[in-house]
């Protein structure tokens, strides 16, 4: 599989200027994916670590390197979640960190090919969710043993989605009156009939109640909070943090901090507003078109 069917980097010249990388220097990739971007900064003579928790990406990536003849001395990956970034970084020799980048939320690679139900559209595929193995919480549990108030809770506040009161009594009485909700397509069907309408609408109405179930199976909010707070400190005075969200809940999570870290004198913002993909990226990358990117550097 080539990197661009992996998962194509999104805004990468933006993400290359922004990051100002210099040879020798030292960067974190702290969600690897296809390697996009940490091959990018290799190119230029940067050397990278790069983390993933999802084995799959991990496996893609040493491929790459190996493929690119690209040795540990530059390209350091590591099957690792970013909320120990800096315990991490400091076990692998990265202690003079210039640059950061984290591309959020879940990448095409896990949509199209994973097999763990990212999906709505991969009706044959199991209710899982989950970006490693080693967390023991599937979107099956969560949709079958939740109490109807968290469900609820779940989906408005992860999907804000006006319908969650349907939803949440429709899966409800599904589990109730049936056998256990075991794939994409029975959750398909059960959201389906809860929210009458034309097919676009409840396409929306679907990707938003799975965006809610992968931030609840993996904690998502609360791994990015922690992240970027130790990211934050494992940088040295001139580096600088970069982040792409796709949603509305992980850019104001990332804008928030922004500000509280600009406040203290900490941070100062270099992205006024956020760097949005221009047409010509949408076009040969659909999934860009959510995409914000958003800058700072340490004071």
């Amino acid at each position: 599989m080539i990197l661009s069917n992996y998962h194509r980097p999104v805004l990468l010249p933006d993400v290359i200027e922004l990051l100002n990388i210099k040879k020798d220097r030292q960067y974190v990739d702290a969600t690897l994916g296809g390697g996009g971007y940490s091959l990018a900064i290799v190119n230029r003579g940067g050397k990278v670590l790069g983390l993933d928790i999802d084995p799959e990406a991990i496996d893609f990536a040493r491929q790459k390197a190996g493929q690119e003849k690209i040795g540990q001395e530059k390209w350091q990956i590591r099957q690792e979640s970013f909320a120990d970034i800096r315990l991490i970084a400091g076990k692998n020799g990265f202690s003079q960190v210039w640059g950061i980048i984290f591309d959020l939320g879940v990448s095409s690679h896990q949509l199209d090919f994973s097999g763990r139900g990212f999906s709505f559209r991969k009706g044959e595929e199991k209710l899982d969710m989950r970006f490693s193995g080693k967390n023991p919480l599937t979107a099956e549990e969560v949709i079958n043993q939740y109490s109807k108030e968290r469900l609820y809770e779940i989906f408005t506040k992860y999907a804000e989605e006006l319908s969650a009161g349907a939803i949440t009594g429709a899966v409800v009485r599904a589990r109730t009156l049936k056998k256990r909700i075991g794939s994409v397509a029975d959750l398909n069907r059960i959201i389906i009939e809860a929210v009458p309408g034309e097919a676009r609408e409840q396409q929306k109405v679907l990707a938003r109640i799975y965006q809610a179930l992968r931030i609840e199976v993996n904690s998502e909010l609360s791994t990015i909070e922690e992240g970027l707070r130790e990211a934050s400190g494992l940088l040295t005075k001139g580096g600088r943090i970069l982040v792409l969200s796709y949603h509305s809940l992980e850019d104001r999570l990332v804008k928030g901090f922004f500000r509280e870290k600009a406040r203290s004198g900490e941070l100062k913002i270099l992205t006024k507003s956020p760097v949005r993909p221009g047409f010509e990226e949408i076009r040969h990358n659909p999934r860009a078109r959510s995409a914000k990117l958003r800058a700072a550097e340490k004071i």
